[in-house]
């Protein structure tokens, strides 16, 4: 969690992709493959925000390595839930 963001995806990107082995820590720095994301996990989050499609292409890898093959596309999208109508709330009337 971070103040005044909430919960970060990249920080649970982080997370994911070294624990599945698709992140590999070496030191300090964060390596996807041969590529260095960040030297400590703040550099490496704040590369993962400035780079929307190699957080999404990250994202697309560790989901195939965890669910174990193809990742279907949609998945990654956010889904729309339809908002229920609001029932008026019942007040109490009170007898002066």
């Amino acid at each position: 969690m971070i103040f005044g963001e909430g919960i970060a995806r990249e920080n649970c990107l982080l997370d994911m992709g070294v624990s599945s082995g698709v992140l590999e820590k070496a030191g300090t720095w964060i390596l996807y493959k041969t590529d260095r994301l960040g030297q400590g996990r703040e550099q490496a989050r704040i590369y993962l925000k400035e780079n929307l499609p190699f957080a999404d292409q990250l994202e697309k890898a560790i989901r195939a390595k965890v669910l174990g093959g193809a990742v279907d596309e949609t998945a990654a999208e956010p889904k729309t839930v339809a908002k229920e109508k609001e029932t008026p709330k019942m007040t109490k009337s009170v007898k002066v």
